[in-house]
């Protein structure tokens, strides 16, 4: 069995997840710390609220002001508002008793078929234009599922061919983020684009992991109580094309 690196920490105040990003710039705390969801089965859906932070660095801040964007951290901080409104609702509507429940838990059963390897291809293309060096197909698919199984999901990737683990779709929880983000926060394109390149990513993994962690969801859909937080499948995936490239295999 896998044990969680926490991307994020948990607080029991109130019994809600407050959830800070381990890039964040504001994060102190120890990330040897492990996390086992079977010590949180038993809080209410009701209680069970997500609250998603994100820090901006220096370096970040002063890229978006060369941008145009002069109230950088407002802008984080709206679009990390956007993502927990977006996660409390799916985990609420995938947990109570109403008409929605079908279709939220179908929802979130898409998403966690295509959203951490749609995630690991991003990242490979970074590693390939990075290097400029191709990885073939074969491999690609390779490292999608030698990632997934090592971040503990193991049962996603199990019977998938090549072709469908390197052609997924956005997922559904990306698309929605980005729709709600063009809808409620009026950037130049831009700044728009360095976002969706260097933070919401990050925020939508957060989003992500902070629905799939929900003990209802986590029982019904993973069924397993320890695994990987989708920045530690990331960079697993990207130091294996790293080192295979580094081989020279092409």
């Amino acid at each position: 069995m896998l044990n969680i690196r926490p991307f994020t920490y948990f607080s029991r105040t109130r019994q809600s997840y407050n959830l800070i990003d381990k890039n964040s710039a504001s994060l102190g705390t120890n990330l040897a710390e492990r996390v086992n969801l079977c010590s949180y089965r038993n809080i209410k859906e009701e209680c069970h609220e997500v609250n998603i932070n994100f820090m901006l660095s220096t370096q970040q801040c002063d890229e978006l002001t060369k941008l145009g964007c002069y109230n950088s951290q407002d802008v984080v901080r709206d679009l990390c508002n956007i993502c927990t409104s977006l996660a409390n609702k799916l985990i609420i509507q995938a947990t109570a008793v109403s008409h929605l429940y079908k279709e939220a838990n179908i929802r979130i059963e898409q998403d966690i078929d295509s959203y951490v390897a749609s995630r690991i291809n991003a990242v490979l293309d970074d590693v390939r234009n990075e290097k400029q060096k191709n990885i073939p197909s074969k491999v690609r698919a390779e490292l999608v599922r030698t990632a997934m199984v090592k971040g503990g999901y193991e049962k996603i990737v199990e019977g998938k061919s090549d072709e469908k683990l390197l052609s997924f779709a956005r997922p559904g929880l990306t698309a929605e983020v980005n729709t709600l983000a063009d809808q409620m926060l009026p950037l130049n394109a831009r700044v728009v684009n360095y976002l969706n390149k260097a933070i919401k990513p990050l925020i939508c993994d957060q989003t992500y992991d902070a629905i799939v962690s929900h003990p209802e969801i986590n029982q019904r859909h993973l069924q397993q109580e320890h695994y990987m937080p989708v920045l530690d499948i990331l960079n697993i995936a990207r130091l294996q094309a790293e080192d295979w490239l580094e081989e020279g295999r092409e």
